[in-house]
């Protein structure tokens, strides 16, 4: 099974995750505070300030480094 750990800020990363979730079987997880990262998947965000990773984002990718 593939995992795909994503965070949105204005709903369009939510938006395209549900429709490849819907297309293809493949579990998607919101990035929260109180996530745990139990299997091995890839990651998708949002950037900001001219392509930064967001705080949430950043934490969820050390924990799994």
């Amino acid at each position: 099974m593939i995992h795909i750990y994503y965070d949105s800020r204005t709903g369009n990363v939510q938006r395209f995750m549900d429709k490849v979730a819907q297309i293809t079987g493949w579990q998607i997880h919101k990035i929260s505070a109180d996530l745990e990262v139990n299997q091995p998947g890839h990651l998708v965000t949002f950037t900001t300030n001219f392509g930064q990773v967001p705080e949430n984002t950043k934490r969820i990718h050390e924990t799994r480094s």
